[in-house]
């Protein structure tokens, strides 16, 4: 490459224990491609997650050689996803997680610099909160707009690929054919952004064991927005709220597994139909169910209350252990043959 620094053969710059696991993953990449090219692939790696001033060093090229720059980021990415994929091999594990937490380290220093960290307190909801949200927003898509933004997070969710990917075809595998893989990995890719956003390395150890439990708890909701015909962005409509304000938990993880044994689409607005005014409204409101098919926030539907945010909550939760017990009944029956089939695939 021209102006590309000769960085093939430098050392490790990570931890010292983890210099053998480092040449392991460099051997076992290089045999599935030109290997002068992999090779350098895994030393720019080597130097954007370790070295202090590797970044500006990379960024740097863009400014004298930008078809340089190009390749050498497409060389980072594609080393980042070759070792997400050998994290299914226990002793590359030590490694990916070294990786990743050096890349995050990097990361917080950059949304720190740019406000974004320690994460920004919204206002309550009184009409600044909105004002706020939208420029946390705005703030966190021109991070991510930026050179070094760019550069970080993309080698960080390219790192997480496979942790993603498993993760995408575990939802998929458990509603069968009632959803795509291609519809949800879209979703996947925007969780893993707002994860990026919200992750505090102060308060958490691992951002692996971050995003895979945020996956688990929100990537079900969404699925459930996919299952009834309505689409919201996690970074246009979730961005800047607290953790609290996520659609689900546990519990509504396990209602979307009964909903994958019946008809979902048919069924959850009759559940929603059968339950009390106020929780009937915040339900509709919360996931969809209206003529606009908008879903609200938390704060706007405490808006249009006028209550807290936390009766809304409350309100939902208790929405949802009615519509999980109704539909465990509803389960129940389709295992019995007390429901017809699901026809809605057949004369397609």
């Amino acid at each position: 490459m021209s102006n590309t620094p000769d960085l093939a053969h430098s050392p490790f710059l990570g931890p010292p224990a983890l210099a053998g696991c480092w040449d392991e993953f460099i051997a076992r990449y290089t045999k599935k491609g030109w290997f002068g090219v992999n090779a350098e692939n895994a030393a720019l790696l080597n130097q954007l997650a370790f070295d202090p001033n590797g970044v500006q060093e990379l960024l740097s090229l863009q400014g004298t050689d930008p078809q340089a720059y190009r390749r050498i980021r497409s060389g980072i990415e594609d080393a980042a996803r070759a070792l997400s994929k050998e994290t299914r091999h226990s002793e590359m594990r030590p490694l990916h997680r070294a990786v990743v937490a050096a890349l995050i380290t990097q990361w917080t220093d950059l949304k720190r610099r740019h406000g974004l960290y320690p994460p920004p307190q919204r206002a309550k909801s009184d009409g600044v909160g909105v004002a706020t949200a939208r420029d946390i927003r705005e703030r966190y898509h021109a991070l991510l707009r930026s050179p070094e933004g760019s550069l970080l997070a993309g080698t960080l969710l390219l790192a997480e690929d496979a942790l993603i990917a498993a993760e995408t075809s575990r939802v998929t595998r458990r509603l069968a054919s009632r959803v795509r893989e291609d519809d949800v990995r879209p979703i996947a890719h925007d969780l893993a952004l707002q994860s990026l956003y919200k992750f505090d390395p102060a308060r958490s150890d691992h951002f692996n064991t971050f995003l895979i439990g945020g996956m688990k708890q929100y990537l079900a909701g969404q699925v459930l927005f996919t299952l009834l015909g309505t689409r919201r962005s996690t970074t246009e409509r979730q961005l800047g709220e607290e953790s609290a304000e996520t659609l689900t938990d546990d519990r509504t993880s396990d209602l979307l597994d009964e909903l994958a044994q019946v008809d979902a689409s048919q069924h959850v607005r009759r559940l929603v139909d059968r339950l009390p005014p106020k929780e009937r409204e915040v339900l509709r409101l919360r996931f969809g169910l209206t003529d606009d098919r908008v879903c609200h926030s938390l704060a706007d539907i405490s808006w249009r209350l006028g209550c807290t945010k936390q009766n809304v909550q409350q309100t939902q939760q208790r929405g949802l252990e009615r519509c999980r017990s109704w539909c465990q009944e509803l389960a129940d029956d389709a295992i019995r043959g007390d429901l017809p089939p699901d026809t809605s695939s057949r004369g397609r």
